[in-house]
């Protein structure tokens, strides 16, 4: 064996080793992750979550409706992060995106980037105006981006909001008669009296929705007058829904007002 060649490799070797040690922590660690998908790396958690995936369906929009939907980002585990910029695919019929702190402290995440200390959360809303008396849907995707240029979360959190109009929720309910009931917001909108006909046959489920279509009041109802909590809610517009085996009735109801 030569002696000298197997020096000169051996220095080689050292040499590399060396300048591998001098490279940056997060040179190495980006060479093993893979793009946009969180990876537990060297015991350091994924340092982001941004969740919030909606479905929006309303029947029969007004005039000047409009809807807001909401999304939560959160620095979770070892590390915080920091949303340097939230994209979205649709500027066409979203807008007004804004970001709100635990504080209530607002930013503007399509420009400036907002610091997430570990176990921050922070909202991020968009404003959509609905179509009027016409079928539609649209979608918009939600891009939260770290310092790193990742994206937070791993993917977009998508809203879709599909609208019907007014013909459409009309012919869908053709083959169920109508309840005929009467919905009265009373106490300032802290309750709803609830006016079914006397003939009703029970049980009669009672829905109310948000504008984000999230259920937030049920009751089981039955013929004659009733009224029903309401004082939980915030003040806004409902999407109220009764059905029962022989009939449905549904549309929207202002509380507050």
């Amino acid at each position: 064996m030569d002696v000298k060649k197997s020096s000169s490799a051996c220095a080689m070797a050292g040499l590399l080793a060396l300048m591998l040690a001098a490279l940056p922590v997060r040179a190495q660690i980006s060479s093993r992750v893979t793009h946009h998908v969180p990876t537990s790396l060297d015991g350091v958690e994924p340092s982001g979550t941004f969740t919030g995936n909606t479905t929006i369906i309303v029947e029969c929009a007004q005039p000047r409706d409009t809807i807001t939907a909401i999304f939560t980002v959160a620095a979770t585990g070892d590390v915080g992060t920091v949303v340097t910029r939230v994209y979205q695919t649709d500027t066409t019929h979203f807008f007004d995106m804004l970001g709100t702190l635990s504080n209530d402290t607002t930013w503007d995440p399509t420009k400036s980037p907002q610091p997430l200390a570990l176990g921050d959360t922070a909202i991020i809303s968009v404003r959509y105006v609905l179509p009027v008396d016409r079928n539609d849907t649209a979608v918009d995707s939600l891009f939260a981006i770290n310092e790193e240029g990742d994206t937070i979360g791993g993917g977009p959190v998508v809203l879709t909001v599909i609208t019907e109009s007014c013909a459409a929720v009309s012919v869908s309910n053709a083959s169920y008669p109508s309840l005929n009931a009467t919905i009265i917001p009373t106490n300032e909108g802290r309750s709803l009296q609830i006016i079914l006909p006397s003939s009703t046959a029970a049980p009669v489920n009672f829905q109310l929705s948000n504008m984000l279509g999230e259920s937030v009041l049920r009751s089981t109802l039955s013929a004659g007058t009733q009224n029903v909590d309401a004082s939980t809610l915030p003040r806004g517009v409902y999407f109220y829904r009764l059905t029962s085996d022989q009939a449905t009735q549904s549309g929207k109801i202002i509380l507050g007002e």
